[in-house]
């Protein structure tokens, strides 16, 4: 839409309840269709969280995290850019923090 002609968008924010749901309310009321990225987001309390999903959910707006959305864009493993961005994940500790059941 706009100037693009695409109509996708993946959307985080700093903060859930402030930068993510207004946006992204807006965006699909524009006619887009949006994933929100929550775990690149937090929300100023865990009420504010839960209720930020809600109205994400509410809107039309898929939920969604980085590592499969990114994985999933990929596509086929064996591309180059997949290779690079596993290497990655691996040089920033992501794996390690995986196997301890939080990145945060």
């Amino acid at each position: 839409m706009r100037d693009t002609g695409k109509k996708n968008l993946l959307m985080g924010g700093l903060t859930t309840d402030v930068c993510l749901v207004p946006p992204v309310i807006s965006a699909i009321t524009e006619g887009f269709n949006v994933i929100a990225l929550l775990d690149i987001s937090a929300a100023c309390t865990k009420q504010a969280g839960e209720n930020s999903r809600k109205l994400l959910e509410k809107a039309g707006a898929e939920i969604m995290t980085v590592t499969p959305t990114i994985t999933n864009l990929l596509g086929d493993y064996t591309k180059p850019a997949a290779a690079g961005f596993f290497e990655a994940m691996g040089a920033e500790g992501v794996y390690e923090a995986f196997g301890r059941g939080n990145l945060r």
